[in-house]
């Protein structure tokens, strides 16, 4: 399953008391992005206005984030630099109460139902098939019509699901996709620092430790 450019999601750390969550993603340009989410896949992400460096998802990044009561905002640095950041500003959102650090990601896509049709449509259809849902003689014909939701709520049905609409949304395709075995590699947090007041700031660089000496033939010892 390829997990890769914009629709793949990280959910980096959970505000259970707001009800929201900090996600990052990669832009169609390869950069790294981030926005708040509130904890529902099929619910829109808040997207802040940004200013500064920008900065790709494949370097070792730093994230400092800080609320001052009024507005919340995101500082990205690339390892232990100290300038150059990728600002990012939630203009009048407040965060508060304990934080939830996770690696969860989840892919975004739209959600499917009744009636559409495309390639989309097509790919979920391969999937459901894939996973030995029956759609009958027309197969993945890219239209979804009665049969492919049944197939749906057959999947919502066997899996457990509370909803049981027969529509593809965001939660039903991340189910799908880890029961077509799809993984991801694990995210890695290297320190955490909290503060009540200004932000952190970098760490020093880690030093190497010195190698031991070597005994050679002759040496004191």
């Amino acid at each position: 399953m390829p997990v890769v450019g914009g629709d793949e999601v990280r959910w980096i750390a959970g505000f259970p008391s707001d009800g929201l969550g900090l996600i990052t993603h990669e832009t169609g340009s390869g950069y790294l992005y981030a926005k708040l989410a509130r904890d529902d896949l099929a619910a829109s992400l808040i997207v802040p206005p940004w200013d500064g460096t920008l900065h790709t998802r494949d370097q070792w990044l730093r994230l400092e984030l800080r609320c001052d009561g009024t507005d919340t905002v995101l500082r990205i640095y690339p390892g232990h630099a100290d300038t150059d950041p990728r600002v990012l500003t939630w203009s009048g959102q407040t965060l508060s109460g304990p934080v939830e650090l996770t690696g969860y990601r989840y892919r975004v896509r739209p959600t499917l139902r009744y009636g559409d049709q495309g390639s989309e449509v097509a790919e979920l259809q391969n999937e459901l098939i894939d996973l030995g849902y029956d759609l009958g003689s027309w197969g993945a014909d890219g239209d979804y019509g009665q049969v492919t939701v049944d197939a749906v709520e057959q999947f919502q049905t066997d899996y457990g699901y509370s909803l049981i609409d027969g529509e593809a949304g965001p939660s039903t395709r991340a189910g799908i996709d880890l029961a077509l075995g799809g993984a991801y590699p694990p995210l890695w947090i290297s320190h955490v620092a909290v503060s009540d007041g200004p932000l952190v700031g970098p760490e020093p660089e880690p030093v190497d430790p010195t190698p031991p000496a070597r005994l050679v033939a002759g040496m004191p010892i």
